[in-house]
């Protein structure tokens, strides 16, 4: 149930709702958890789960980074999307908000990495950091280097171009 739940993107705040417990209990024909009881037992592996299905889907392929930021509206920012080279869709492996500066990147971007591969990352297949051309990214990326020697930053060319634009 809590699978289906997360898979359709139904909010675990419905499991109080009584005419959705009422519903549930009719079709399952027995007792519903409540929202707590099935987020604490059922949550975390869940959430296990999906991250074996994105290190067994990651396998052997070489893996890029995309480190984007936006803010909210309380000033906090960051976002760190873990991809697969030559593959369709990205993963969102860590999502944090915080203030941004160099370290703070080249920490989140190694923490992230380790979410996913606990302390076992593969070195070797970090190829690609993808980020706006920042100068705090620009220092995270060689900051990076000590760790992943493979990897190369890249910057989006309309960041560049807005950055050239706004010298001129």
């Amino acid at each position: 149930m809590c699978r289906v739940r997360i898979a359709a993107n139904i909010p675990w705040y419905m499991f109080q709702v009584p005419e959705y417990r009422t519903f549930l209990q009719k079709c399952c024909r027995q007792q519903i958890p409540n929202k707590f009881t099935l987020t604490k037992n059922y949550l975390y592996l869940c959430y296990q789960d999906a991250l074996s299905s994105v290190q067994h889907y990651i396998g052997n392929y070489h893996i890029s980074i995309t480190v984007n930021e936006t803010t909210d509206v309380t000033g906090y920012y960051i976002v760190n999307l873990v991809g697969i080279l030559d593959a369709e869709e990205p993963f969102l492996i860590c999502l944090k908000m915080e203030r941004i500066n160099h370290e703070t990147v080249a920490c989140f971007v190694n923490n992230g990495l380790k979410v996913l591969w606990l302390d076992d990352i593969p070195e070797e297949k970090v190829l690609v950091l993808y980020s706006d051309a920042d100068s705090y990214t620009l220092k995270a990326a060689t900051a990076l280097r000590v760790f992943y020697s493979n990897i190369i930053h890249l910057s989006c060319l309309a960041h560049g171009l807005q950055r050239i634009t706004e010298e001129v």
